[in-house]
C-alpha cells in the first residue's frame, strides 16, 4: 500500500485480492488484515511522526529526522556509499566532500570530532601527543590521499603566578599531522601526569590573552567523548529541501509546502536517487518557516546530544550529529529563508506603485546594467549577525505604537524581512491600532510581549552552522533552464516569429530536421510544439533547447582544476550577459541574470552545480501529490506523514537493513506520553530507538532483519516491485563495443558489405575470413563513453578527425569487431556563430569499436568548432 513511487487506495487493493482469488489463489488476504499488519509493522519497526503546535497556531506532523538518519546507517544498500569526513584534492574533484564548504566554511565542532586510529579514540579539542613527543590540539579531520589527516594547532608551556600551564596557539601557529604521527590520547596523558608529577597535566589550559579555555572543559576534554561513551562518534552531512506543490492531480492548485532532504555525504551517483530522497513535513496550511521550527528543533537537539544507530558496517552502535551543508529551494523560497526583500517583493512594489514613469538617463543605466552583471563586493554581502541585529531592531520598534511606517522604511533601508517575524510584528501593530488613544504607559500594560513566542526571528537564524546568506545556493534548474532559457525562448517566440509565418515554418523545420543523435535525447525535437505551444513548455522542453546543457549536466564530469573550471565559467557568464545586452538591456531587471555570476562562487563551496540542483526533489513532487490524493484531505499534514513513515519501514526491510525489534524491548508509558505533548521541549520527546540507547539497553540480539523470502521476491522482480520501492539497480549503458544486430538483414560475405566494396583488401581481417566467414551489420553500437551510435552518426575518433560512422559489422555475436568510417573535414565558416561545416572527405578507413570516443552533434543549421 505504501510503495514509493505509487499508491494504492483500498478500492484497488480489493480488485487486487479478487484478482487472486479468482485464479484460484486460496487463502488470499482481505485488505481489513492488510491494514492491521500495516499498522503492526509501522508500530513495531518504522520510524516515528511527530506532532507539533506552531507559533502561528498551526498543527503540523514531522517525521522523525533521528528515525530516518538511525535507518540510513543500518541500511547495507546506503551505508557503504557514506563518507563523513572532508577530502583534500586537487584535481578531478566531483563530490561534496570535496569542496572547501565542507572542507573549511563548516564550523570545526561539527565535522566529526573524532577519529579511530588503532583502537584509540583521538577527539578535537583535546592536547594528543605525537610520535615527536610534542603535545597539540587538533582540531579538523579530514581525508587525502586515502589517509586521514588533522589540522592541529600548537601547545606551549607558560608560566603564570608561579605556575606552569599549557597555551594553545590558535590561528596561524597551526599545521597538519598525518594519523601515523599520533601518539596518545587525552585520557592517556591525564594518566601520565598522575603518574610523572614533573609534567604539566594537559588539562591546565590558559591563555594570557584569554581569561579562560572557553571551546572545552578542559578538565573533561571534548563533551562528546562523554556522549559516546567509547562508541564512535560521526557527522553526518544533509542537503535540506524546502518547495511547494500542489496536491492535486487537476490543474485546481491546491497548495502544500513541503520539506525534504538527502546525504550529502553520499556521492552524487546515489544522491540523485529517489530511494535516498527522504521526506520530513508537508502541509496545506502551515507556512514552510513555521513547519521549518519543529525541524530545526529536532537538528538543534541532534546536534546537541547525536542521534543513536546501528551501524551496519561496524556492527555496532554509532553517534551520528547531522548539519546542515546548505538550503535548497527555489529563488522566492531562498528569499524567505535569508529574510531578504528580493525580486518577489520587489515585483510586488512594482506593480502596486502609482509613481510617475520617468525615462532612465544613459549615465544611470550604464551604472545599474554594471553593478548588475558583477557579484557583490565582499564588504556589501549580507552577514548573518548584521541580519539578526537588524531583526532585533525591527522587532523592538514594531513595541512602540504608530511604527508601521519605520518598520518599513528599516526593512526597505537594510534589505531585510523576515516573513516569520513578520507574522508576529503585524499582530503587535494591529493591536496598536486597537489601542489608540491609550497612553504608552497603559499600552504597555495591555499589549503584553509575553504573549509572543520567545523567539520571534526565522527558525532558520538558530541552525548550527548554516548562513542562510551564504548557504543558498543559486538552482541551475530555476535561474537557468526556466529562468533566462525561457526568457529568450520566449522572446524569440513572441517578439521575433510569432507574427510571420514563413519564420515560424522555417523554426519548425529546422527543429524538426536538426541531428540529435548526439544529444542523448529519445526521438528528435517536436518543433511545433516547442514554437507552438512555447507558453506550456517545462523544464525538460527547455533542457531540449538549450542544446548544449545536456552535455554539461548528463554524468556530470569531474572538474580536473577547479581554478581554471571556475575561471573559464567566469569568462563564459561575463560573455554570455554581454551578449544579453546587446539583446536588450531590459533583460537586467531580471533578477535571475545577476544571480547566475553568483554560481561560480557556489561551485566553489558546494561542488558541482548538479550536487544542489533540484531535478530530484521536484520530480518527488508527484510522490507527494499521491499521498495527498489518496488521503481523506481532512488532516494531509498527517495523513501525508504517515504514509510516509510506513512506506520507510517498507522500503527498510526489503533492504535487508536491520532494524530494532521493540516487541523484545518494554518501553516506559511515560516516554510515549511524553512524545506526544507539543508542550514540551523537544529533548523530551525523543523517539523509542533513541530512548532505547539512552536508557542502555543496547544488545546486539535486539536487531533483526527481514527473512530470505522477503528479499528473494525484490531479486526476481526488480523491474516491478523493486523499480516502485526505488531498489532496482540503475540501468547501466552496455559495455563499449556491444551491438545490436539488424534483423532485417542477413549474414553477407565480406565482399557484398559496404566495408568489402570500400576496402576490399583491408588488413582488420585474414584473407581465409575475408573468403569465408559470415559478416552480420550492426543497428546500434556504444561507445566507450556510453552513447549510443548508429549508422550515419558522426563521432570523435582517435587518430582520425571526426568521422562519419557509414557501417557497423561485425563477426562476434554481441561485440563490434571494425567500424566503416568516413573522415569529415572542416570547411569554412557558413555559421554566424563562427563555426565550420563538415564536409565529407570521402576518405574511408576500417577501425576498431574502442577507438571511437564519443557522439557529436551535427544538424541543420549546428555546426563543430575547430
Amino acid at each position: 500500500m505504501h510503495l514509493l513511487c505509487s499508491v494504492f487506495s483500498s478500492h484497488q487493493l480489493g480488485l487486487f485480492l479478487w484478482l487472486l482469488k479468482v485464479n484460484g489463489v486460496e487463502d488470499a488476504t482481505s485488505v481489513k488484515s492488510m491494514k492491521a499488519l500495516d499498522s503492526k509493522l509501522q508500530k513495531l519497526y518504522g520510524i516515528q511522526t511527530i506532532k507539533y503546535k506552531g507559533a502561528m497556531g498551526h498543527t503540523y506532523y514531522v517525521n522523525s529526522l533521528a528515525d530516518i538518519i538511525a535507518q540510513k546507517m543500518a541500511n547495507p544498500q546506503v551505508r557503504p556509499h557514506l563518507s563523513f569526513y572532508p577530502e583534500e584534492k586537487s584535481n578531478n574533484l566531483s563530490e561534496a566532500w570535496q569542496f572547501s564548504q565542507w572542507f573549511y566554511e563548516v564550523p570545526d565542532e561539527q565535522v566529526g570530532p573524532m577519529l579511530c586510529i588503532g583502537m584509540i579514540d583521538y577527539y578535537t579539542f583535546e592536547p594528543v601527543m605525537l610520535t615527536t613527543g610534542n603535545i597539540c590540539m587538533p582540531h579538523r579531520w579530514y581525508m587525502h590521499g586515502g589517509r586521514y589527516y588533522a589540522h592541529c594547532w600548537k601547545m606551549v608551556i607558560i608560566c603564570s603566578g608561579g605556575q606552569r600551564f599549557w597555551r594553545v596557539v590558535m590561528g596561524h601557529g597551526g599545521f597538519t599531522v598525518e594519523q601515523n604521527q599520533f601518539l596518545k590520547n587525552f585520557p592517556q596523558l591525564i594518566e601520565d601526569a598522575a603518574l610523572y608529577p614533573n609534567l604539566v597535566d594537559v588539562r591546565k589550559i590558559r591563555d594570557p590573552t584569554v581569561t579562560e579555555w572557553k571551546l572545552t572543559d578542559s578538565s573533561v576534554g571534548n563533551p562528546w567523548r562523554q556522549h559516546a561513551a567509547g562508541a564512535e562518534c560521526l557527522s553526518f552531512p544533509i542537503w535540506l529541501y524546502c518547495d511547494d506543490t500542489s496536491g492535486n492531480v487537476s490543474k485546481r492548485w491546491n497548495k502544500h509546502n513541503s520539506f525534504l532532504f538527502t546525504t550529502a555525504g553520499l556521492p552524487r551517483s546515489e544522491s540523485s536517487k529517489e530511494y535516498n530522497v527522504h521526506f520530513l513535513a508537508t502541509s496545506n496550511s502551515a507556512p514552510p518557516l513555521e513547519m521549518l521550527d519543529g525541524i530545526t528543533d529536532q537538528i538543534s537537539d541532534a546536534q546537541e546530544h547525536g542521534i543513536w544507530a546501528w551501524d551496519c558496517a561496524t556492527e555496532s552502535k554509532v553517534l551520528v550529529i547531522p548539519f546542515v551543508l546548505a538550503m535548497l529551494g527555489d529563488n522566492p523560497m531562498q528569499n524567505s529563508d535569508a529574510a531578504s526583500v528580493g525580486s518577489a517583493h520587489s515585483a510586488n512594489h512594482r506593480k502596486k506603485s502609482k509613481c510617475r514613469k520617468f525615462k532612465e538617463r544613459l549615465g544611470a543605466m550604464v551604472q545599474r546594467v554594471k553593478d548588475f552583471v558583477k557579484p557583490s563586493k565582499p564588504g556589501a554581502l549580507q552577514n548573518k549577525h548584521e541580519t539578526i541585529e537588524s531583526l532585533k531592531s525591527q522587532f523592538i520598534a514594531a513595541q512602540t505604537p504608530g511604527s508601521a511606517t519605520r518598520i518599513k522604511a528599516m526593512r526597505t533601508e537594510s534589505g531585510v524581512k523576515d516573513t516569520y517575524q513578520a507574522f508576529f510584528i503585524d499582530r503587535l501593530l494591529k493591536s496598536h491600532k486597537r489601542h489608540r488613544g491609550v497612553s504608552t504607559s497603559t499600552l504597555n500594560e495591555t499589549v503584553s510581549v509575553t504573549d509572543l513566542p520567545s523567539e520571534t526571528k526565522s527558525p532558520i537564524w538558530r541552525i548550527q552552522g548554516l548562513d542562510p546568506h551564504l548557504d543558498t545556493p543559486v538552482e541551475i534548474l530555476h535561474v537557468i533552464l526556466l529562468g533566462f532559457v525561457k526568457y529568450l525562448w520566449r522572446d524569440v517566440i513572441q517578439n521575433q516569429v510569432k507574427k510571420n509565418k514563413v519564420l515560424q515554418e522555417r523554426l519548425i523545420a529546422l527543429l524538426c530536421s536538426l541531428n540529435v543523435d548526439g544529444l542523448g535525447l529519445d526521438s528528435n525535437l517536436n518543433g511545433h510544439t516547442l514554437v507552438k505551444h512555447y507558453g506550456s513548455l517545462t523544464g525538460s522542453d527547455f533542457r531540449k533547447i538549450c542544446e548544449l546543457a545536456p552535455f554539461v549536466l548528463k554524468d556530470m564530469p569531474e572538474i580536473k582544476d577547479l581554478s581554471a573550471y571556475l575561471d573559464t565559467l567566469k569568462a563564459e557568464i561575463d560573455h554570455f550577459l554581454a551578449c544579453v545586452g546587446h539583446w536588450t538591456v531590459r533583460w537586467f531587471n531580471k533578477p535571475k541574470f545577476h544571480i547566475l555570476v553568483h554560481l561560480p562562487e557556489h561551485i566553489r563551496c558546494f561542488g558541482p552545480a548538479m550536487l544542489f540542483a533540484m531535478e530530484g526533489f521536484e520530480s518527488f513532487n508527484a510522490v507527494i501529490r499521491s499521498k495527498s490524493v489518496h488521503s481523506n484531505r481532512q488532516a494531509p499534514s498527517l495523513d501525508i506523514a504517515a504514509a510516509f513513515a510506513k512506506q520507510n519501514h517498507v522500503r527498510h526491510m526489503l533492504s535487508g537493513a536491520l532494524f530494532l525489534d521493540q516487541s523484545k524491548v518494554s518501553f516506559d508509558d511515560t516516554e510515549d506520553k511524553n512524545f506526544e505533548n507539543t508542550s514540551l521541549p523537544q529533548q523530551q520527546r525523543i523517539t523509542r530507538v533513541q530512548y532505547y540507547f539512552c536508557q542502555g539497553l543496547f544488545s546486539k540480539n535486539h536487531w533483526v532483519k527481514a527473512g530470505r523470502s522477503p528479499i528473494e521476491v525484490i531479486a526476481y522482480s526488480s523491474n516491478t516491485v523493486g523499480q516502485y520501492l526505488g531498489l532496482s539497480a540503475s540501468k547501466k549503458s552496455p559495455a563499449p563495443g556491444t551491438i545490436t544486430l539488424d534483423s532485417t538483414i542477413t549474414a553477407q560475405c565480406w565482399f557484398n558489405t559496404q566495408s568489402g566494396h570500400s576496402l576490399p583488401s583491408s588488413d582488420m581481417y585474414t584473407s581465409a575470413q575475408r573468403l569465408t566467414a559470415n559478416f552480420h551489420q550492426a543497428k546500434a553500437l556504444w561507445l566507450t563513453n556510453g552513447d549510443k551510435c548508429i549508422p550515419g552518426s558522426y563521432v570523435a575518433c582517435k587518430g582520425l578527425e571526426t568521422g562519419h560512422n557509414v557501417d557497423g559489422i561485425a563477426i562476434a555475436e554481441n561485440t563490434a569487431d571494425s567500424v566503416l568510417l568516413e573522415v569529415c573535414r572542416t570547411g569554412p565558416e557558413v555559421s554566424v556563430h563562427g563555426m565550420p561545416r563538415l564536409i565529407p572527405s570521402e576518405e574511408i578507413f576500417i577501425v576498431q569499436p574502442n577507438s571511437m570516443y564519443n557522439m557529436i552533434a551535427v544538424g541543420t543549421d549546428v555546426f563543430l568548432k575547430k
